[in-house]
């Protein structure tokens, strides 16, 4: 058990499996009528999407806010991204009551692997079966004090599927409404609030005072543009292809097992691949490193697969003397991922608008700050944040609180995920 709780400790990589595929798509459940300009006790939401609606679901719950807006340019939920997260976050979805949503679509792996042959540091290798679920968490402490406590998450879902069962569940509240849209800051520099315009997809406009606005658009937020906070570089660029590849006459009828793998190789120093056997059956769903962004996607698709069949067979699972040459990619990206984990320079602004997400921070397939934080420390933030809202006064000491502890969150997993630092 400690070495399982240490291999934890030293890769907590496993959080994000993102695999950009087109799957079935979710129309968003946006708002066929007109809303009221100006109105107070508006909380905004910029953005559908996991961190956004998460955000949208603890402004609910709070009951602090008249109006919930949730603004959304995409008129539909569609990119395959499998993601899995850690069983102690699920104290933090019953709290926020979005724990349901989560169980309608997800799925369970039977058997979570894990193999991290990381530069120097020490061999890692098990494999578990058990999930531990605790019925009450802390999610304020160290972070390093958190993560030492993780389990395997063997827990699995699409994140459209997530986020069209947890907007069809929000759009049920008379005051939340998804509007599509972008928005603009307007507010002069010397005002208290940042007061914003919403342009829907007809060309309606309505001018908003809102008592907060999330900003939770992503990595590549418009939003954090337009107020001049910029991303910094935290560890050099990396490339990632993202898809599956058949399991036909290989492994067809094997249960769904989540393997997580790290490679020596001499020029690149290490490659880390993530895939999930089974989830549908003959179908390995892959996450791994390329080489550079001139690798051809399915070549690195194959060579990624090749890798953990391979590990497999080792493990017994498969013969060890398969032909693997004819493996054949059945879904894949547009092309090689280039992403620079990156953090931003600060996650407010005036009096009434914060950073979420990972708009206030970019993780990295190698452990993406994305799905993990949204589901554990950072809605605690965000609730620890509006536990001050009301009071003028203690608003400010909350908002250097909430910046303090997300400095903490998007460092930490850098720290943890990184090998290389950015120059």
């Amino acid at each position: 058990m400690k070495k399982f709780f240490r291999a934890i400790r030293t890769s907590i990589f496993f959080s994000l499996l993102s695999f950009h595929l087109m799957a079935n798509s979710w129309p968003v459940p946006f708002f066929e009528g007109s809303l009221v300009d100006n109105q107070e006790g508006d909380a905004v939401i910029l953005g559908a999407g996991p961190a956004g609606m998460m955000a949208a679901n603890i402004a609910l719950k709070s009951g602090l806010f008249k109006r919930i807006i949730i603004v959304e340019m995409r008129s539909e939920f569609s990119r395959f991204n499998l993601v899995n997260f850690f069983p102690e976050n699920w104290p933090m979805l019953t709290t926020i009551g979005v724990a349901d949503d989560f169980r309608a679509v997800g799925h369970r792996a039977e058997r979570f692997s894990l193999y991290m042959n990381h530069f120097d540091k020490e061999l890692i290798d098990f494999e578990t079966d058990a999930t531990f679920v605790p019925e009450n968490f802390d999610y304020r402490g160290p972070m390093s004090q958190i993560y030492e406590q993780h389990s395997a998450g063997l827990f699995i879902l699409n994140l459209a599927d997530l986020q069209h069962q947890l907007a069809t569940s929000l759009a049920r509240h008379d005051n939340v409404f998804f509007v599509q849209g972008s928005a603009e800051f307007f507010s002069d520099a010397d005002t208290e609030k940042a007061t914003i315009t919403i342009t829907s997809s007809n060309d309606t406009t309505y001018y908003l005072k809102p008592e907060i606005i999330v900003i939770a658009e992503g990595a590549h937020s418009a939003s954090r543009k337009q107020l001049g906070i910029k991303l910094i570089p935290k560890i050099e660029q990396q490339w990632w292809c993202s898809g599956s590849v058949s399991l036909k006459n290989i492994w067809e009828n094997g249960p769904k097992i989540m393997q997580v793998m790290d490679q020596k190789e001499e020029h690149s120093g290490s490659i880390r691949t993530f895939g999930i056997f089974n989830l549908r059956p003959k179908e390995l769903f892959l996450n791994g490193q390329a080489f550079s962004s001139l690798e051809d996607v399915d070549d690195c698709l194959i060579r990624n697969a090749q890798s953990l069949i391979k590990f497999r067979a080792q493990k017994g699972d498969v013969p060890k003397n398969l032909d693997l040459s004819s493996l054949t990619v059945e879904k894949k990206s547009q092309g090689i991922i280039s992403i620079t984990p990156s953090i931003a320079e600060y996650f407010s602004s005036k009096n009434n608008v914060i950073i979420y997400g990972d708009a206030a921070g970019f993780g990295t397939p190698k452990g993406g700050i994305g799905f993990s934080m949204i589901t554990g420390p950072y809605p605690q933030a965000l609730l620890d944040l509006l536990s001050q809202w009301s009071d003028a006064s203690q608003r400010k000491e909350g908002l250097e609180k909430y910046a303090l502890r997300v400095q903490e969150i998007v460092d930490y997993w850098h720290m943890k995920t990184g090998s290389v630092q950015a120059k």
